[in-house]
């Protein structure tokens, strides 16, 4: 397969991913208080090659060679946020798409419920079914496999399936 063909691939896959989130969304609607202007948890990611190029190439960003090089720890906000708005909103990543949702993890062996402080205030851990959360390691699965490939058809020598690109790489204009 080439490369066109799995980053459309990938947005079929995050087509999957924000129906699954309407639906959580839809659930927990009462405890969320996620809107425009909560910017909490934008910070600096790295993600895959796939989601970097598809972004990149929708919203018809610049990429800045200097940031690429940069290591990034998700502790400064993120470049891409501008006046508590997400300039790629649209295009974002995975993980951004599922900030503030109950996800659930496996740490050390154990399923972990993670999700925004400022969501699900008033509530103990009883009101969490997994069916009611999102499963993020299965769509991290999916996503990783679907990035090795991605890797694969690109037959570039100096990128490899664990590769992570820099958020702030990418420039608006």
């Amino acid at each position: 397969m080439n490369a066109k063909s799995i980053r459309e691939e990938y947005r079929a896959l995050r087509n999957e991913l924000d129906k699954e989130i309407s639906n959580l969304e839809k659930t927990h609607n009462q405890h969320m208080i996620c809107k425009k202007g909560c910017d909490l948890c934008c910070l600096s990611f790295n993600v895959f090659p796939i989601e970097f190029d598809v972004i990149r190439e929708e919203m018809q960003l610049e990429l800045d060679k200097t940031a690429m090089s940069a290591e990034e720890t998700p502790t400064d906000t993120c470049s891409l946020l501008q006046n508590h708005s997400c300039t790629i909103y649209p295009s974002r990543p995975f993980i951004c798409r599922t900030h503030g949702l109950p996800l659930l993890y496996m740490q050390d062996d154990e399923w972990v419920l993670s999700h925004c402080e400022l969501n699900f205030t008033n509530i103990d851990e009883d009101y969490f079914e997994p069916e009611q959360c999102h499963a993020q390691d299965t769509w991290n699965s999916r996503l990783f496999m679907l990035n090795k490939r991605y890797i694969e058809s690109l037959n570039d020598p100096n990128l490899n399936e664990t590769d992570l690109m820099p958020l702030s790489a990418l420039k608006t204009r």
